[in-house]
């Protein structure tokens, strides 16, 4: 009888969110289009009641089950779902200062190597932990890290390498992993941007020896809030549990190799993000293929706009699954960037900047707090002239040809 009443529950919740969310052709002009979105159906509604249902709120079986599909789609051993993408790479990075580690261990005054052109939630951990971060420049039109003066950098405090696969395009994974490995550093992926991406036909966050994705809307798949860590080391594993779970040693431990650190944080996410996001995963390789497919569209459709724009760049080897369609509007451009961002808005585009990360005045560095590999110069380009639009799965082949036509008459007025 119960799971009877249950079914009904289900029945009705699909019923609800259709009547709820009646679907309706695109009024161009009229609607608009947004930079990002999430895409979900009724399916996520139904998912996230049927747990409910169960009132396991906090901890429970969808969480675990999510974690454990999520390091199979990805390559990892291990992933641990956290409240947010920022959390995640506080986690990724606090696990490096663990003493569990040795002599590898991270202590303050160590460098990590970084990009200046990222969401400052790639930099602040490195702060927090009193580490010099060592900024590098990106390249243009590819976002991805400049590589040509790592060598030169390195010191004897050169621990770490924190970096991320800017809008879902990987860096050059291959260069960075040789190097990381030369060195001697840690190397963690921020993929935040790029779940569904590939390089040389392997997963992103596959690679380091930590990596972080985010679930926040707007990203690849998303649980409303929500984050993960992937490793595949026991060690780092049991260390960034601890860390996630107010210091409590993992529970897989046993007594000679458990951690526990007297000190973490309460970083868990609720069993309803996992039932969401169960759902999410299954769609991943849709939503991937879509991404792929709209980037391709918009690309070919900008394309007479070189003279004018530089378009996003692949990095060789890779396959993205590109979080939106980033411009940068050239220098002698006959239309400035802030200008034809107001004009697509107006025109009822959603556009949004690229993150180029606060300035190091807005970070309150000083002397001494970073160092620099070399000029920012692509990075202050970025921060001026760049800006992206949408091209996420919720979006049609019409509202995509829509934005692409007004950018054509945006430079023909």
């Amino acid at each position: 009888m119960y799971a009877s009443k249950r079914d009904q529950i289900m029945e009705l919740t699909a019923t609800y969110y259709k009547e709820q969310r009646p679907e309706h052709s695109f009024r161009p002009g009229l609607d608009m289009i947004p930079a990002s979105g999430k895409t979900f159906d009724e399916q996520e509604l139904v998912s996230l009641m049927n747990a409910s249902l169960d009132y396991s709120l906090s901890e429970g079986d969808q969480a675990a089950r999510f974690e454990r599909q999520l390091a199979i789609t990805l390559g990892a051993r291990f992933s641990l779902l956290v409240n947010s993408g920022t959390s995640a790479n506080i986690l990724a990075l606090s696990a490096l200062t663990s003493p569990y580690l040795g002599a590898r261990q991270l202590q303050p005054g160590d460098e990590v190597i970084t990009i200046a052109n990222k969401f400052p939630s790639t930099i602040i951990p490195i702060m927090q932990h009193g580490l010099v971060p060592v900024f590098t420049d990106v390249t243009i039109p590819s976002y991805a890290i400049e590589t040509e003066l790592l060598d030169r950098m390195v010191t004897h405090r050169t621990k770490a390498v924190m970096v991320a696969h800017t809008m879902g395009n990987p860096f050059n994974i291959a260069y960075m992993k040789e190097f990381a490995d030369r060195h001697g550093l840690w190397l963690i992926e921020d993929a935040s941007d790029a779940l569904g991406s590939m390089y040389q036909g392997q997963p992103v966050g596959s690679f380091g020896d930590l990596a972080t994705v985010s679930f926040f809307p707007g990203q690849q798949i998303t649980m409303e809030e929500g984050g993960a860590v992937l490793t595949s080391s026991s060690l780092l594993k049991q260390i960034v549990e601890s860390l996630r779970d107010a210091g409590k040693a993992s529970p897989y431990a046993n007594q000679q190799t458990g951690v526990n650190h007297s000190m973490g944080f309460q970083q868990l996410a609720a069993n309803l993000y996992g039932a969401i996001g169960l759902t999410q995963l299954r769609k991943l390789a849709g939503f991937t293929r879509k991404r792929r497919e709209n980037f391709k569209l918009l690309y070919q459709a900008l394309e007479p706009l070189q003279y004018a724009l530089h378009l996003p760049e692949e990095t060789p080897g890779s396959e993205p699954s590109w979080l939106g369609f980033p411009v940068i509007v050239k220098e002698h451009s006959p239309i400035g960037r802030n200008e034809l961002i107001r004009s697509l808005e107006e025109g009822g585009i959603g556009t949004r900047l690229v993150f180029p990360g606060p300035s190091l005045r807005q970070f309150g560095l000083t002397a001494g707090s970073y160092r620099l590999a070399g000029p920012l110069h692509n990075t202050e380009t970025i921060r001026e002239r760049s800006f992206w639009i949408g091209l996420h799965p919720g979006l049609t082949e019409e509202m995509l040809s829509y934005s692409a036509s007004a950018f054509h008459k945006i430079f023909t007025m």
